[in-house]
Order: structure tokens, then sequence, then C-alpha cells
């Protein structure tokens, strides 16, 4: 894969994809995320956005069981839904 700046990446990218009425939706699902995880899955999504998905009504999810709150207001500002039972702060134990 070569970025719009014509960076070399080797990563591997896996995006699981559900088409439903002409809507994409891009999922990621893991039992736990942390930043650097949001970090790498949004760097996915956005290869498939430059790649496919061009005109195409896009809609990013991921479903997990443990995030911090702070991940999730992150994510909230990179157009990103986070599904999951248990958010708590970093310094509180899980509810």
């Amino acid at each position: 894969f070569v970025d719009n700046e014509g960076k070399k990446d080797s990563i591997h990218y896996e995006i699981d994809i559900v088409v439903k009425n002409d809507i994409y939706i891009l999922v990621e699902v893991k039992s736990k995320i942390d930043e650097h995880d949001l970090f790498y899955i949004n760097k996915s999504f956005k290869y498939y956005e430059e790649t496919e998905g061009k005109n195409k009504n896009i809609r990013k999810f991921i479903i997990t069981f443990v995030v911090e709150n702070r991940v999730v207001k992150i994510a909230d500002k990179m157009g990103i839904k986070i599904i999951s039972p248990d958010v708590y702060d970093e310094y509180k134990e899980i509810r």
C-alpha cells in the first residue's frame, strides 16, 4: 500500500464491511480498545475510504467490551461510533 504522500505502509489492514440499503458499515470488533488501537483502526478505515469508499455512504463502528471514556471522545471526533457495555475513566475501576 502506498499512501497519498507516496510513502509505503507495510501494515496489513483487515476491515469487516456490512452493506445494507447502499450504506457501507465498516466494523472492527475487539475485546478492549486503547488509544493506539483506535488510531490503527482509524487508519484502516481511512484506507478503505480512500481506495474503495469514494462516493459511498460510509458509517464506522467499533464494537468492544472495554474502552476508556477519553478514547470514546477521540473516536467521536474521528466519526467513529464505539459500541460497548462498559465505558470507564482510566483512573476508576471498571463498573
